[in-house]
């Protein structure tokens, strides 16, 4: 997973984890309720990177964290079909834009001078002599 109950009672207080993510009526987040957000957050976060990152990443960037952490919350306030307050809508929609360019290659994700994107293989731009040259193809 790429967030934890922490990540999101670190943006939420825990009366509101537990009035979102309460099934039971015991006054507590429910576990069990919490991580299928989660889970759900996650899966966008893997649609959405797929065709740039090597999905699902082993250790979470800390970017992927904090998105999913927010879209897991998003998820616990659309199953009560509540809207979230304005200042956290402004949250989701800047952590989805945040996903657009990630994926599109405006952006990048580096941690600890690394980037996680893919590499390019040498299979797709090196090898031997062209299979298809302009020569071949002019009678086309």
């Amino acid at each position: 997973m790429y967030c934890t109950i922490d990540d999101l009672t670190a943006r939420l207080v825990a009366e509101q984890l537990a009035a979102l993510a309460d099934d039971d009526g015991d006054g507590a987040a429910d576990d069990s309720v919490v991580a299928a957000a989660i889970a759900d957050a996650q899966a966008e976060i893997d649609a959405r990177l797929a065709p740039r990152y090597a999905v699902p990443f082993e250790t979470a960037p800390a970017v992927a964290r904090a998105i999913g952490a927010t879209l897991a919350i998003e998820r616990l306030y659309l199953r009560r079909r509540e809207t979230p307050p304005e200042g956290f809508r402004v949250a989701i929609d800047a952590a989805r834009m945040l996903l657009d360019r990630l994926a599109s290659g405006e952006a990048d994700i580096r941690e600890d001078g690394r980037s996680f994107g893919r590499r390019v293989s040498d299979s797709t731009t090196r090898g031997a002599e062209k299979v298809f040259r302009s020569d071949d193809l002019d009678a086309f």
